[in-house]
């Protein structure tokens, strides 16, 4: 087990930034607003949609 945590926020630009952080030994599908798609192993990961 471990920490499975999200968080988004909008810049002074009108991007919105994504931090994901998935627990290590685990997968996960990330797919952003934009359309991108990523499937990811335990870790921390950050997105900028534009």
């Amino acid at each position: 087990m471990g920490k499975l945590s999200s968080h988004w926020y909008y810049d002074l630009e009108g991007n919105v930034h994504f931090e994901v952080e998935i627990p290590e030994k685990s997968t996960a599908d990330i797919i952003l607003p934009d359309g991108r798609n990523y499937s990811v192993n335990g870790g921390k990961y950050s997105f900028i949609c534009k």
